[in-house]
Parts: structure tokens; C-alpha cells; sequence
């Protein structure tokens, strides 16, 4: 397909409705459509897509490098504060979308990112079980938040202590992604 030729993937994301998001190097976001892809935005972000959220309402959310930038009427529409390099996004109890970045944690407020001091640092993948339990990926291990909350690292099993992906299976498994394994 002529929009995908040249150009390396760096994120992907299936929204609520099915439909496959593609984030690439050079900060397009394209969607997978019947019979090809479509460039979605006209715009780009300066550097490559690294994550992609939904929210409740809708609203889709694109970040790379430290900007982030939500998707209106093909446009992406930046909003300005990341507090580093964000990799992950992911809601709050309360349904407040965060960012996790290579430093601080921010917490969306309209058009702005705050960030959130003191909280948890280097926060690069994030992942919501059926229980609704959130376990988030730091460079410091697995951890574990809501009743029982609880910090897994090399000293449990893993291969590593940073945890750069996870993601849940159909059996309720959890798989955890790190350098090496």
C-alpha cells in the first residue's frame, strides 16, 4: 500500500470498534481500512508514535517524544506539558487519563498535562485486567496496583526488572515483555 511503503512502524492499537490504529517513525497515524490504509491526520507529531489510548468518551489519544496530541476532525490537536518521553497511556481509578513517561507521571487536565508529584517514575507500559486491577511496567519491576498491591521483580521470577510491555490473554495470563525475553 503506497501510505505504508518507506515507512517503519513503531505502535499499533485496535480502538473500540476493531478498527487498527498504525503509529510510524515519522509521526503519521494511519487506520487500516478495507482494501488499504488511510493517513489519517494531516498534520504529524515532530518524531515517531510510541502509544495510542481511547478514552470513555471516544477521544483518541496519540503520543510521541514528549508530545501528546488527541485526534479531532483529522487533526491532531497538541496538548502541551509532558513531563519526559511518554510510552504508555492508561486511566485512573477515577477515569483521568495519565501518561507514563521516562520520568515523572502526568495526569491530563483539558488542554494540558500535569504532572504528578510525588507518584511513580519511568512508568512504560500499562495493562487493566478483567478484575480491573492495573499493573503497570517500570524500569524497577511489575507492579501491581489496587487490593493486594505489590511490586514483582528479578527477586519473583522475572527475567529482568524492566518491564516494557504487558498484555492479557484469553485465559486471564499475564504477558510481560522486557529486553531479552
Amino acid at each position: 500500500d503506497p501510505v505504508l511503503r518507506g515507512t517503519n512502524v513503531t505502535a499499533l492499537f485496535e480502538d473500540k470498534s476493531g478498527a487498527l490504529w498504525i503509529g510510524t517513525d515519522e509521526g503519521s497515524v494511519i487506520r487500516a481500512r478495507a482494501g488499504g490504509f488511510e493517513d489519517i491526520a494531516t498534520n504529524r507529531l515532530r518524531g515517531a508514535v510510541t502509544a495510542f489510548h481511547q478514552d470513555r468518551e471516544g477521544t483518541l489519544w496519540v503520543a510521541g517524544g514528549d508530545e501528546v496530541a488527541r485526534l479531532e476532525d483529522k487533526q491532531l490537536v497538541t496538548v502541551n506539558g509532558a513531563p519526559g518521553n511518554v510510552s504508555v497511556f492508561f486511566e485512573d481509578e477515577a477515569g483521568s487519563l495519565r501518561v507514563g513517561t521516562n520520568g515523572p507521571q502526568g495526569r491530563l487536565d483539558v488542554d494540558r498535562i500535569l504532572p504528578i508529584s510525588p507518584g511513580l517514575e519511568d512508568v512504560q507500559a500499562a495493562w487493566r485486567d478483567g478484575d480491573g486491577v492495573l499493573w503497570l511496567g517500570l524500569r524497577s519491576g511489575l507492579l501491581r496496583l489496587g487490593p493486594g498491591e505489590r511490586l514483582f521483580t528479578m527477586r519473583d521470577g522475572l527475567p529482568s526488572n524492566n518491564v516494557t510491555s504487558i498484555i492479557g490473554d484469553r485465559a486471564g495470563g499475564i504477558w510481560v515483555g522486557m529486553p531479552g525475553g
